[in-house]
């Protein structure tokens, strides 16, 4: 019989050209940008900004940095009175209305004025557009032609824009449109705002006239008519939007408005295409041992009775579900007797995964996983899901090495380095009360390795071993437990 675990369980831990001067009202700028760090970080570095942001003019609004980008003067700045009637009306609804709209390098197109106001007001949180893959001749469009139809021009200085062919302008507009020119191009072409152009069509032929896949710019090219929109309401959103944009990249983007979560995944996923082309192979340092391939081949090279912990967290999907008795054979000639088998698993398919179990393990318990963000719809069977099973076996005989110990954890959600990725905590709830000193820790398909630093943080001195087939997860998970490991020395060191 093994020794029991002499640690104490402690409970599991959930873990943003031209300068103009300020005026009187605006607050002192600092001369550094500073930024909290984004809840996914790419290690693709990205892309330099077009413009050399230290000659631009800097707001910082809760820690984060948004550099001003003006129109070319076709629209006046807020007089000290408009602007204060600005203010007020933000401080009095305590909320801005209309969202500040950026580049992917935390450059403001429109909504300076509103955003000076937020901070004037003491807001914390502001919504914001970011709008990546903008050209800097787009991005000036914008900017003048969202200024111009905003600032409530009458209809003297409307009237003034429009020429004396005024009446031929629906028809002009019109046959520029189906001869493929954008609004704005239109619009130069008139000397009249796009969205004139679209109210003057919309107006005369009482028709909303469909953008073409593809329309003509002001320099003949061909372009999109839509680019990428991601709508975010807090700076820490804005910040994994602007890192998740740079690492996608805008070309990657669809055409539309989009979530972030969604692009987060593009980013990721571009990160891993990525990530294929290069070349890797097996990883081993100090306690830590990864081998890249599948675990019915890889596997092979683990030694019968040689793991005290079997943690892993296989696909949940239905398609997925023949892993699971190679899993539990798998798990049954390397597990030392006694040695136990955790997995995750989803609830849907739990009544053919547990027979799959019993041919090679004896059950023991089904733990959980409480959910404490969103819940996952589960849409076969009209459910939300609010807890995720966690799947207890063991290999013969039933040894009760560890400390009584709660059955369910509450986990965050954390998707920061794989789609499928689970907190750390969790998983060292489960490992620092299954697992003995100095033991061996398995898991074979080990994705993000989120098992494996759980191990390395346990404290117990575990040896880790871990498995992947993909290349690019194998790659990044390689660098996670290197910076792990480094950060880890440095804190010795520091010691």
């Amino acid at each position: 019989m093994r020794k029991k675990n002499e640690y104490e369980l402690k409970p599991a831990t959930s873990k943003n050209t031209n300068i103009k001067k300020a005026k009187d009202w605006e607050s002192q700028l600092p001369t550094t940008p500073s930024r909290t760090s984004p809840r996914w970080v790419s290690p693709v570095k990205p892309k330099d900004p077009p413009v050399d942001l230290s000659k631009l003019e800097r707001i910082e609004f809760n820690g984060t940095t948004f550099y001003l980008l003006y129109s070319r003067g076709t629209v006046s700045p807020l007089s000290e009175s408009e602007f204060e009637t600005l203010c007020a009306d933000i401080a009095d609804r305590t909320t801005v209305l209309v969202p500040i709209v950026l580049d992917e390098c935390y450059i403001i197109i429109d909504g300076e004025h509103r955003l000076r106001a937020a901070k004037k007001a003491g807001l914390k949180q502001v919504p914001v557009q970011v709008r990546p893959g903008l050209t800097e001749q787009e991005k000036w469009q914008m900017a003048e032609d969202l200024n111009l139809h905003r600032r409530h021009l009458t209809p003297a200085q409307i009237q003034e824009m429009i020429t004396e062919n005024r009446e031929k302008l629906p028809e002009m507009a019109l046959k520029l449109r189906q001869e493929g020119n954008s609004l704005r191009q239109i619009g130069e072409t008139l000397g009249v705002s796009h969205q004139q152009v679209q109210n003057l069509i919309t107006a005369v032929n009482n028709l909303t006239p469909e953008l073409p896949e593809q329309v003509k710019g002001k320099d003949g090219k061909k372009y999109p008519t839509k680019k990428p929109v991601i709508q975010v309401n807090t700076t820490k959103e804005l910040q994994r939007a602007i890192t998740a944009c740079q690492a996608a990249g805008a070309e990657n983007l669809p055409n539309r408005s989009i979530e972030l979560k969604r692009v987060e995944r593009i980013a990721r996923e571009t990160e891993r295409n990525r990530l294929r082309q290069q070349e890797a192979c097996d990883f081993k340092s100090g306690q830590v041992e990864l081998l890249l391939g599948d675990f019915n081949i890889r596997g092979q090279e683990i030694q019968d009775n040689s793991i005290d912990l079997f943690f892993t967290d296989p696909p949940y999907d239905q398609a997925s579900l023949i892993l699971w008795e190679k899993l539990g054979a798998f798990a049954n000639r390397v597990l030392k007797p006694g040695g136990l088998f955790v997995s995750y698993s989803g609830c849907l398919y739990l009544n053919q995964i547990y027979p799959m179990l019993d041919k090679h393990l004896s059950y023991l318990w089904t733990a959980a996983i409480n959910h404490s963000g969103a819940k996952k719809k589960i849409y076969p069977v009209g459910m939300n899901q609010a807890w995720k099973p966690i799947l207890i076996y063991y290999k013969q005989p039933k040894d009760i090495y560890w400390p009584t110990i709660p059955d369910m954890v509450s986990g965050g959600e954390s998707k920061e380095h794989h789609d499928w990725e689970q907190s750390v905590g969790e998983a060292l709830h489960y490992i620092t009360a299954f697992c003995p000193r100095n033991g061996v820790l398995l898991d074979p398909m080990m994705g993000s390795g989120t098992s494996l630093i759980a191990g390395l943080q346990s404290g117990l001195g575990l040896k880790c071993i871990g498995i992947e087939m993909d290349k690019a997860t194998f790659i990044k998970t390689e660098q996670r437990i290197n910076t792990f490991l480094a950060e880890k020395n440095d804190s010795a060191i520091d010691k």
